[in-house]
């Protein structure tokens, strides 16, 4: 190993304890007895050991641990980055994490620092983990070494990523044991180590910050995107533009502002809006204009400690529609190097969306990895119904891999699961390959499907016991596909069709004009999905044009899909006599058999109700809400349309603050009534009938009793 050299003014010994916590004892007395004879010529080792703090002495060497980055630095967690709490299991394990830094970060200095913990079983000492970064392995030891609940930190520097590159590459590998015993330990659940989405990498500014940062690679530090107070149907285009692509670089998301309440702790933004109506606080800001018939991308790099702003806007309507087009097309901006671009012209359509019958396992995001190991080697592969060219009645499973062929005594299989469900199993033999093609029903299908093959190999007697080889298996994954193999025709539109069913025409976004504001983190959830792919690189978005009802209900509204959002009171409600629930009146839910009221809405009940269905030849996805809650309700409704809990016949939506309910219904589903007077009284009459015709037959006997006595009184006046 290459010792750094020594610098008495940066000496640091907690960063020289962790750079030699290899040294045994041994090695430490012959630094001793060398330093004695030679200390003019070896004064670095003999200062080091100096230093060292006392340690008492452990089962094994003690932990190499750093203390936490300064607070001058600042860190990305691996919750932000995207991934939550990770546990790796079985005897050999990994999970792989890529962190974006800023353009503006230097690893230099720099530390990633661990929160892990081990299963409570294992055999501490007889387990290891080893953290690589960049494929270069950065630190092994034994988990006995682990202080517990404190972190393992490892210093980084540029060296840490590639050149060029803003991803941090870390792994983290595990050896497990419980027994000694590698044949009783395969299968066993107790081997595990949990590595917390609390972790992070620690940065630093770098002195040459300003210079790297420009608008190609801007987008993804931005935290927030602030509209104008009172925005336009052009400023909903472009912020569901913008929410869309950053959802792509930033897997938490982006938080939505409107200018009178964005908070002033606001550091990295996006500002959006015509250059007459930027929000004043940030208009001074803005030091380039654009000219007439322009759109404008400005970046100012927050000078003077000021905020970080990436202005989108135009010297008019023209302009500024123009700017959809350029966040859209992924290519414009990841080729501007500079700290503005004037857009003079920006097609803002997507290219056609391609849908298929057959999707390949690369499509599906699949790489050809080797899988290694004992026990159980998996692959996950992802798809949404909707990227199929119509909605699957069965899907054949198509599966071709290699694997390392089974010697006698030793057993494997290769399972598939479709969310979590096992439909298929196949013994494998020796001769190292295997092409199998079940297929799916459609009720094991969901609007987002997660589609694994398991390999399972048990080694053979006496194999365990000694150093082996392990198994591998490969998928091919250009070979290997899912296939719709027979159509599922449907009368009416379910929400598993959406965002499928929509792509085959343009499609319009209508808004009432009192609910533009409310509804804008609505709109953004509904283009995002739009949009969701199934490729992770940059894609060309689909951004539908946003016009007001007013508007809307003036031009021609027969052409294209739609996605409406609407106030109670709307006029436009009047064009939708095909949707299962017109909601401009209050209305009541009930079960099949009407003996209990499921859901009820009035004025004094906060919430959303979405519906999917056909208006002639256009497929309609309405949304409207009830109550105060607007922005939350619209948002709700929005999100959990394509959520999994859809079914594969709901065509309603309603949701209530955290809860949703989920509906069936037809233009003439009996099961529904309207507070109008006539459900009323049949509600009532329901209640009631009962003592009602008890009252009446009670009076019918009384009449009779009645007109009998009188009967009889007139004839006794005859007689006599």
């Amino acid at each position: 190993m290459n010792f750094p050299a020594f610098n008495e003014a940066t000496f640091n010994p907690y960063l020289y304890i962790s750079s030699y916590s290899y040294l045994t004892s041994m090695s430490l007395i012959n630094i001793r007895l060398i330093a004695g004879g030679l200390l003019a010529t070896i004064l670095v080792p003999f200062q080091l050991q100096a230093q060292r703090p006392a340690v008492a002495a452990p089962k094994a060497t003690p932990a190499a641990v750093i203390p936490p980055a300064p607070t001058s630095a600042s860190r990305i967690s691996f919750q932000a980055a995207g991934y939550d709490d990770q546990t790796i299991q079985g005897l050999s394990g990994s999970s792989a994490y890529y962190l974006r830094l800023p353009a503006t970060a230097t690893l230099q200095n720099g530390q990633l620092v661990l929160f892990m913990k081990p299963s409570q079983a294992l055999q501490l000492s007889q387990s290891s983990v080893t953290v690589l970064v960049r494929n270069q392995p950065a630190l092994s030891l034994r988990l006995d070494q682990l202080e517990p609940n404190a972190p393992v930190t490892i210093p980084l520097s540029e060296a840490s990523r590639d050149a060029g590159s803003p991803f941090v590459q870390v792994e983290i590998k595990t050896q497990l044991n419980i027994t000694n015993d590698r044949c009783k330990d395969l299968e066993n659940p107790a081997l595990w180590l949990r590595v917390s989405g609390a972790s992070f990498v620690a940065y630093n500014p770098a002195a040459n910050g300003a210079q790297r940062l420009n608008l190609s690679n801007c987008l993804p530090s931005k935290e927030a995107i602030v509209y104008p107070a009172n925005p336009t149907p052009n400023d909903i285009q472009l912020v569901s533009a913008l929410y869309s692509r950053l959802f792509t670089l930033r897997p938490r998301g982006v938080a939505l502002y409107a200018a009178d309440k964005a908070p002033d702790s606001l550091r990295n933004v996006v500002v959006v809006g015509e250059a007459g109506n930027l929000p004043a606080r940030y208009k001074a800001l803005l030091t380039r204009q654009p000219q007439a018939g322009q759109g404008l991308f400005f970046l100012q790099k927050g000078v003077a400690a000021g905020p970080e702003v990436l202005f989108v806007t135009g010297a008019d309507q023209a302009g500024y529609a123009k700017t959809v087009g350029a966040i859209a097309n992924p290519n414009i901006l990841a080729s501007a190097f500079g700290d503005f671009l004037i857009i003079d012209k920006a097609a803002a359509a997507a290219p056609a969306v391609e849908r298929t019958d057959r999707l390949t396992l690369a499509q599906l995001g699949g790489t050809p990895d080797m899988m290694q190991g004992i026990g159980s080697l998996r692959r996950s592969y992802s798809f949404r119904l909707s990227d199929f060219a119509e909605q699957p009645g069965e899907i054949e499973t198509h599966l071709e891999a290699r694997y390392s062929g089974l010697q006698p005594g030793d057993r494997g299989f290769l399972n598939l699961y479709i969310n979590g469900v096992l439909f298929s199993t196949t013994t494998l033999d020796k001769s190292g390959l295997v092409s199998i093609s079940p297929r799916l029903k459609r009720y094991l299908l969901k609007p987002f499907n997660a589609l694994q093959a398991e390999f399972r190999f048990f080694p053979g007697t006496n194999v365990c016991q000694n150093s082996f080889l392990n198994f591998f298996a490969q998928v091919d994954v250009q070979r290997s596909s899912i296939r719709l193999t027979s159509p599922y025709s449907t009368e009416q539109l379910s929400f598993l069709q959406f965002p499928g069913a929509f792509q085959n025409k343009p499609i319009a976004l209508v808004v009432s004009k009192s609910q533009l504001v409310p509804a804008i983190p609505g709109i953004c959830e509904v283009v995002r999905q739009l949009n969701i792919g199934n490729t992770s690189q940059p894609a060309f978005l689909s951004v539908p044009a946003v016009y007001t009802s007013e508007v809307y209900a003036k031009g021609d509204s027969t052409k294209g899909n739609l996605i409406v959002f609407l106030d109670r009171g709307d006029n436009l409600w009047g064009q939708f006599d095909k949707a299962p629930v017109q909601f401009q009146r209050d209305f009541r839910l009930y079960s099949d058999d009407r003996s209990r009221p499921l859901f009820a809405v009035s004025d004094s009940v906060s919430c959303g109700v979405a519906q999917v269905f056909e208006q002639g030849d256009q497929a309609v996805l309405l949304m409207a809400v009830n109550g105060t809650a607007a922005n939350e309700a619209f948002r709700n409704a929005a999100r959990y349309v394509t959520d999994q809990l859809t079914n594969l016949a709901s065509n309603v939506l309603i949701t209530a603050g955290t809860n949703r309910y989920l509906f069936n219904l037809t233009e003439d589903q009996s099961v529904i009534d309207y507070n109008d007077g006539f459900g009323k009284a049949r509600d009532w009459w329901q209640q009631y009938n009962l003592y009602v015709l008890g009252v009446l037959l009670i009076l019918v006997l009384l009449a009779f009793l009645y007109v009998r006595s009188k009967v009889k009184g007139s004839q006794a006046i005859f007689e006599n």
